[in-house]
């Protein structure tokens, strides 16, 4: 694989990210990819949705002299285990 699509963003660009947080969708003609945060700290988009990129191009950067404080970055709701016993 030589390129793949950026298939969607999941943040805008100047959004404030967390280490690990899920950036992007990329599609290979194989594979739907998750793009993870690295780092925490302001995001610039540098790709837009729809493009094809080579592998390994920069999609984006982070500013880590940014903090980003806990209630910025929304977490994603988790529903809980419903655990039925017998």
């Amino acid at each position: 694989i030589s390129e793949v699509e950026l298939a969607s963003w999941l943040v805008s660009d100047g959004d404030l990210v967390r280490k690990n947080q899920e950036l992007a969708e990329v599609e290979s003609d194989k594979a739907t990819l998750s793009l993870i945060a690295p780092e925490s700290g302001k995001i610039s988009l540098l790709i837009e949705d729809g493009a094809l990129v080579k592998v390994n191009s920069v999609a984006c950067t982070i500013d880590t002299s940014v903090e980003v404080p806990a209630e910025a970055v929304k977490e994603p709701v988790q529903p809980e285990a419903v655990v039925d016993t017998v």
